[in-house]
């Protein structure tokens, strides 16, 4: 009874205390502005009996008017989090509506009120069209990225019906009149199916080839398909005919007919909207369309109005004679930058796509600014000293300036520089009346200003080849930070001959999209990297440390960054999940995004200095949001002292025995360690149970607590998806809604074993889930003795397995050697090569003894078998980085030796590229107007970077490549017969002429495509060649100054000679591109990220990969060798960590040295080995100089051979040339060469063979 008074006493007491201090924890809450209004409207479809009603699908989901687009309202409660509309079907009375989206097909029963996923099966697929069956309207069907899908029962169930279209994009389904016969528009043309999807066949008979079909219209007058070259009509469906006019030639999507009047179409073309009048014989343009506005979808409304939905909003017209727009209360637009005016209360400004707008009255209403004639905005910046001035740069490389906080603008510059977007501004006072203009461009790097805009100078020495700034920033006295796509940059901006420098190692090579410094302490400084998170310096950017790890969903992009004004220790991250929020300067991070919108894209955040509890934020695709923050909400209170005294006195002693006996530091701990098991278990249950913790469902156990629980939960499982909300406190599992689904079909197969029909069902949709968890891709299937092996393409893995590999379910609940060896058998059955598979064993939580057992069984198999069982597979899902997770699964399964991802021979895999950045956007940004030429050494990564450019050509529609490896190509009749072979290019004949007229068939083959053809290994043919009089590099070189083909050669010295030999055909031909050794930071990435994967520790982590990085000089081949050798070094001793010893016993190897040697010299001839072993005495000499030692020596060798030496030195990167002389590239090569190589021997061995050769000078 004591202890209760003295804890009431002690109670009163904090309130009077808690009245004295103002609080500055809390939460935010958000609140839609309603502007700017507009944005991209993908989906329009209308309710043909339900007068005046539409809906519009947006980027923010889905919108519905009643009055004919006067007033629109938001109608997406219960859509998925990215709310991204492709595609609306609906009812004739609106009722019932489908939706497209990113994750399946939602429907709504009232009209948008509540929306739910109409089959989860879908919920991996992404939808491109939509179209309900208007003579039974229970029938509706989706097209995909892959095929097509049908419900006969009102979208409660839906079936692949698009066994004959497998990998083409869907992108419009139409059903005939009577509804006999069902359409698709697809990448590969226009299928048709008459019996409602059973079957297809190709229907595409006149269209062009490569012309991909976009949009379908049927009516009774016939059908019309839009293609990327023009619009096409047909009378029976199955022959197409080219329209003539403003619809030819271009891409035409969308197009709709009209019910009620046949004749009448709209169709959309590149020039802008086009009708007709006559059942599409003739189109005519309507001049005075929605302007810049790309048309993205069209409906019809009553009579003769028409509605189109556009990047801007909706319009509507009257037949196409006037337009009005049409968007109150439709916000789906996107903000890329967004400020509060410093000198106008309550003003926000807001860059668009389409402008800069306004708001006097903190959001809630908008114009547009007056002036910006670029109206693309993507930056903008107040002048520090003269806060009405602001500067607003566009998407087309101009600059506009404006006197009056932003009521209008006019143009400072016009044209920056070629391909240089200003997506970020920095505005410096260097002196009292001088100004300079910095900006970022997402192109063409860094540009300054010192006289207001009039004339700009590049300042990008020292960036290299980083062509795209992503932000700017000024810390007093004399630092400007540069954030980039490859990491950040500074610089003295007072010196405009100063070079931009990194400012550090240490930090990630990743594209920083913010840089926040303290206003009151500008040696603290802030990053927000798109993918590696926070980062933060407390002196000047000398060292950096990693913040917030764990405290954000999984695969985050980071977007912004913002601190309050008024309570330094509260700051903010935008994301692309939202806005995190911290209270204690940064160390601690929760979700605050009560009120906005799920998964809010947020680019953009402003706080009101005058009153920092107000927040508002530009997202990309709902608008500006407004916030309060509730740090606020206890405001100071006049305190009382004599009534506190008096009080405290009352309690003094009372308080300090129970303080001794239950409240004490030591007291609490004690019962917290107590009771943490406890506390660990339930959060477990709750989390897996409910898909969050909270108060509610840990009610059984002490409140006080809970905060602390949630937090250490969330510390001890930093790898974990977890997301710890503030107000009202909770921690959820980010992965809570998919994983009950897979878990829910873990326990139906379980149940279903012996229905061999049922189990491939459900096993079915759960390697489809296990693939959309792991960035997997499913491409077979076989059964086997009751197995079912499902193989799938694993390109995120950064392991050595095969990249094609089978999931395999075992439907037995005891598992015995008959199965495995069913195992072996189904390998051949699904044609593995190799010797790995992933099996899953459906038990859910095996005991100890049982999962040992299992392993044990598969282990004495001959293949590489990996057991996932129910805890796997749930400590998998609740992972932030899945795939990472499963590595993790399997390296605790395997020997490090056999899956370790570094490649010694060989190009490496796409996993396993690092750098070469600069050489890639070189080559894809010029390769349609002049050929390429990639040589180095050997082992340098030629044929790596020759393979990804492949694939980069591949996946890009405006190319069409060609890929041969020539190493073994010696002669024309070989390189026919590849082409023959390879290509399956018919050769009229095998000559350099019938090549050219080979090529001609290309180009008409592929009319819209650049045709690049890339040769590996090309030396040995270019000898051929030289020897024939170079008949076929004549054609080649003739079909690239034609504009017909271009070329992307790779070579060692004899492709580099012939590059530079004025009497060959290859001088001039090409542009150069030399590759030598990876930069420290590409070739630290090589050494780290694997390892990382692999879950080993680099002892004294960043200080050993730099001394490996310096061991190996950066040659990637020799950086992946070392890795290699030392992964096989701590797997001896079961380890996994890489001591300083390893390396250094490694180093100091004969094994490693000779490696070194033979890879970096390998193919040097005697006179160039010479030159090296000379150099070791003399580490920088010129040309003149080591010619005379040579003829000391007595060597007759000539100026000519002496510079081709010195070329093939700088070619295979052991020399490097500055000015006259020329040094070492790799300072580890001349002490590789001392410890492996007898030099005084080798050196008189080398000086008696070119005697021999060469002679004595004359």
């Amino acid at each position: 009874m004591a202890i209760r008074r003295i804890a009431l006493l002690i109670a009163l007491v904090a309130i009077l205390v808690s009245a004295v201090s103002a609080q500055a924890g809390g939460d935010v809450t958000w609140t839609l502005t309603g502007g700017p209004t507009g944005g991209f409207v993908n989906a329009l479809v209308s309710a043909p009996d339900a007068r005046g009603v539409l809906f519009a699908g947006t980027n923010a989901g889905v919108f519905l008017t009643r009055d004919a687009g006067a007033h629109w309202q938001l109608v997406s409660n219960g859509l998925p989090d990215d709310r991204v509309i492709s595609a609306l079907a609906a009812t004739a009375d609106a009722s019932v509506v489908f939706a497209g989206t990113h994750s399946g097909v939602y429907r709504t029963r009232d009209s948008g009120a509540h929306w739910t996923l109409a089959d989860p099966r879908l919920a991996n697929q992404l939808i491109l069209a939509l179209l309900i069956d208007s003579q039974t309207p229970s029938i509706i069907y989706a097209g995909t990225t892959t095929t097509v899908f049908k419900s006969e029962n009102g979208g409660d169930s839906w079936t692949d019906i698009g066994q004959d279209l497998r990998g083409v994009q869907v992108w419009s389904l139409a059903l005939t009149d009577d509804g006999s016969a069902l359409y698709a528009a697809t990448d590969t043309g226009v299928y048709a199916s008459p019996d409602r999807g059973a079957h297809w066949a190709r229907a595409s008979e006149g269209l062009p080839e490569g012309a991909r079909s976009q949009a379908l219209a049927i009516n009774a007058r016939g059908f019309f398909v839009g293609t990327t070259q023009g619009l096409f009509r047909s009378t029976d469906g199955v022959l197409w005919n080219a329209a003539s006019g403003v619809v030819s030639g271009m891409l035409v999507r969308p197009i709709l007919a009209d019910p009620n009047q046949p004749d009448r179409l709209f169709a959309m073309t590149a020039q802008g909207l086009a009708k007709s009048s006559d059942a599409g014989a003739t189109w005519t343009l309507i001049t005075n369309g929605p302007g810049d506005a790309q048309i993205l979808s069209i409906a019809f409304g009553d009579g003769n109005s028409v509605f189109v939905g556009t990047a801007r909003g909706v319009l509507k017209s009257d037949d196409g004679a006037t337009w009005q727009l049409l968007n109150t209360g439709l916000t789906s637009s996107s903000i890329f930058s967004l400020i509060l005016s410093p000198t106008t209360p309550d003003t926000l400004l807001a860059a668009t796509r389409f402008g800069l707008e306004v708001s006097r009255d903190h959001g809630v209403t908008w114009r547009q600014a007056q002036g910006l004639t670029d109206p693309y905005i993507l930056s903008l910046a107040v002048d520090p000293r003269a806060p009405q001035i602001l500067y607003a740069g566009t998407w087309g490389s101009s600059l506009f300036i404006s006197q009056d906080s932003g009521a209008t603008f006019t143009r400072l510059t016009a044209n920056l520089a070629n391909n240089a977007p200003i997506g970020s501004l920095a505005i410096l006072h260097p002196t009292a009346n001088a100004t300079t203009i910095v900006a970022g461009t997402l192109g063409s790097s860094v540009y300054r200003s010192s006289n207001n805009g009039q004339t700009w100078t590049a300042q990008a020495a020292g960036l290299g080849s980083v062509a795209r700034v992503t932000a700017l920033a000024f810390a007093p006295p004399s630092t400007l930070y540069a954030g980039t796509d490859r990491g950040v940059f500074r610089v003295d901006p007072s010196n405009v001959n100063a070079q931009w420098t990194p400012v550090s190692s240490d930090l990630p090579a990743d594209e920083v999209r913010a840089i926040a410094v303290d206003p009151q302490q500008p040696k603290t400084l802030f990053l927000a990297y798109t993918s590696s998170g926070l980062y933060r310096s407390d002196d000047n950017g000398t060292n950096w440390a990693s913040v917030g790890r764990g405290a954000f969903p999984t695969r985050v992009r980071f977007q912004s960054f913002a601190r309050n004004p008024g309570h330094r220790e509260v700051m903010y991250v935008g994301t692309d999940r939202g806005i995190f929020r911290s209270d204690d300067d940064g160390k601690t991070w929760t979700a605050a995004n009560d009120g906005l919108p799920p998964g809010s894209d947020v680019q953009a955040i402003a706080i009101d200095p005058a009153s920092p509890d107000k927040l508002f934020v530009g997202t990309s695709g709902n608008g500006v949001v407004s916030g309060v923050d509730q740090f606020q909400a206890f405001a100071p209170a006049p305190p009382d002292y004599s009534f506190a005294a008096l009080a405290l006195a009352a309690v003094l002693v009372a308080g300090v025995l129970l303080w001794r006996v239950q409240l004490s530091p030591a007291a609490q701990q004690r019962a917290w360690t107590r009771d943490w098991p406890l506390w660990e278990s339930a959060i477990t249950h709750s989390l897996w149970t409910f898909g969050q913790a909270n108060e509610t469902n840990l009610h059984k156990l002490p409140r006080r607590p809970l905060v602390r629980a949630l937090q250490r939960f969330m510390e001890q499982h930093p790898d974990d998806g977890l997301t710890l909300q503030a107000s009202p406190v909770a921690l959820k599992l980010d992965s809570y809604i998919p994983a009950q689904k897979f878990f829910s079909h873990w326990k139906a197969a379980w149940q279903v074993g012996d229905n061999e029909e049922a189990f491939a069902s459900i096993t079915s949709q759960m390697v489809d889930q296990l693939c959309m968890f792991l960035g997997f891709a499913r491409v077979d299937e076989r059964a086997y003795k009751g197995l079912i092996g499902y193989v799938v393409r694993a390109p995120s893995l950064r392991l050595k397995i095969p990249p094609r590999f089978p999931v395999v379910f075992i439907p037995h609940h005891e598992v015995g050697e008959e199965d495995i060896s069913a195992l072996r058998d189904l390998m051949g059955v699904l044609n593995m090569t190799s010797y790995f598979a992933l099996i899953i064993d459906l038990r859910d939580a095996p005991d100890r003894d049982q999962r040992q057992s299992l392993k044990r069984l598969v282990r004495q198999a001959i293949h590489d078998f990996i057991v996932l069982d129910g805890l796997d597979m749930r400590s998998l899902i609740a992972a932030r980085d899945h795939a990472h997770r499963l590595v993790e699964i399997i390296l605790d399964q395997v020997d490090l030796t056999v899956v370790s991802p570094y490649v010694t021979s060989g190009p490496v895999p796409e996993n396993m590229f690092f750098g070469r950045e600069h050489e890639l956007k070189t080559i894809m940004r010029t390769v349609r107007d002049t050929s390429f030429a990639i040589v180095g050494g050997r082992k340098i990564g030629k044929t790596s970077v020759l393979a990804r450019v492949y694939r980069l050509l591949q996946e890009a529609p405006e190319f069409q490549p060609f890929y041969l490896d020539c190493q073994a190509i010696h002669t024309e009749t070989d390189f026919f017969e590849a082409i023959d072979t390879l290509w399956h290019l018919p050769l009229p004949a095998p000559t350099p002429e019938g090549f050219r007229r080979m090529a001609t068939d290309l180009l008409a083959k592929y009319p819209n495509r650049s045709i690049v053809m890339l040769f590996d290994e090309i030396d040995g043919l270019i000898l051929s060649d030289v020897a024939r009089g170079e008949r076929l590099f004549q054609i080649l070189r003739a079909l690239s100054q034609e504009n017909q083909i271009r070329y992307i050669f790779c070579g060692e010295k004899l492709l580099s000679a012939a590059l530079h030999d004025p009497q060959l055909v290859f001088f001039n031909f090409c542009n150069v591109l030399p590759l030598t050794y990876l930069t420290p930071a590409e070739a630290r990435r090589v050494v780290i990220e694997p390892m990382q994967e692999m879950g080993i520790t680099l002892e004294k982590d960043g200080e050993l990969a730099d001394h490996i990085v310096q061991l190996t000089a950066g040659h990637p081949n020799i950086v992946q060798y070392i890795c290699q050798k030392l992964i096989e070094r701590i797997n001896i001793r079961r380890e996994r960590i890489i001591t300083r010893a390893d390396v250094n016993a490694l180093s100091q190897s004969a094994q490693f040295a000779e490696y070194f040697a033979t890879i970096s010299w390998g193919n040097a001839n005697a006179l160039e080995r010479l030159i090296t072993l000379h150099m070791l005495e003399c580490p920088a000499v010129t040309m003149g100089e080591m010619g005379d030692l040579l003829r000391e020596q007595n060597l007759g060798v000539t100026p000519t051979q002496l510079e081709n030496a010195f070329d093939g030195l700088c070619l295979y990167s052991i020399l490097r040339r500055d000015g006259p002389k020329y040094a070492f590239a790799a300072d580890a090569f001349p002490e590789v060469l001392r410890h492996s190589q007898d030099v005084n021997g080798l050196r008189a061995s080398l000086i008696q063979e070119i005697q021999q050769d060469h002679g004595a000078p004359g």
